[in-house]
């Protein structure tokens, strides 16, 4: 991935959000800048540049956002706390997704449905408890499944793909890999050992 992708991830990620980003790059052009500022960019700096300069920023960016205090640097990536309700209704639409977690053509419609209330509803009460539209949430707890049953063991790659409602083992793979940084199969490889 190219920089103003891992910016987007760190910025779009709610545990990670708050970091800064300085982007550093020999790119020169007004359309390079802009690119970095829409992907969420803290401050852009092309090489090349005044150390003591990109100091003082990083300073005050720091400053700024309280991540350091009393000379060292403070956590501050932490769980999303859920409330008890938030955490209720995540539940109930995991196990509607894992009692279903086969169909593959399960829809946000049928969980929406499911949940008595409107898409849009799902998709705003999703996106608050969790950070995930319904259908990012829907891909993930499939991929979490698949993982469990990757770790279990006893099915090839393509097995666990439908097993957990994808119909291609090639864009399973694909979604797999995203989430967790490596392919399936090197999974089952790493299980197998």
């Amino acid at each position: 991935m190219d920089g103003n992708e891992l910016c987007r991830r760190i910025k779009s990620n709610p545990s990670t959000a708050n970091l800064p980003v300085v982007k550093l790059t020999a790119r020169l052009t007004d359309e390079n800048e802009k690119e970095s500022r829409d992907c969420g960019a803290d401050d852009y700096f092309t090489k090349p540049f005044d150390i003591n300069v990109l100091k003082e920023h990083i300073a005050i960016l720091v400053s700024r956002t309280g991540i350091y205090s009393s000379g060292k640097l403070k956590a501050r990536i932490e769980e999303k706390e859920v409330v008890s309700a938030d955490r209720k209704f995540v539940d109930k639409v995991t196990a509607f997704i894992e009692e279903n977690i086969s169909e593959s053509e399960l829809s946000v419609e049928q969980m929406a449905d499911a949940m008595g209330m409107s898409r849009a509803n799902l998709y705003r009460r999703m996106v608050s408890a969790t950070g995930s539209t319904p259908s990012e949430f829907l891909r993930i707890v499939r991929l979490r499944h698949a993982e469990r049953l990757l770790i279990k063991g006893g099915l090839t790659v393509a097995e666990i793909c439908y097993e957990v409602g994808f119909t291609s083992p090639r864009y399973f793979s694909k979604c797999y890999k995203n989430l967790y940084g490596y392919l399936p199969s090197e999974a089952k490889r790493g299980n197998s050992k």
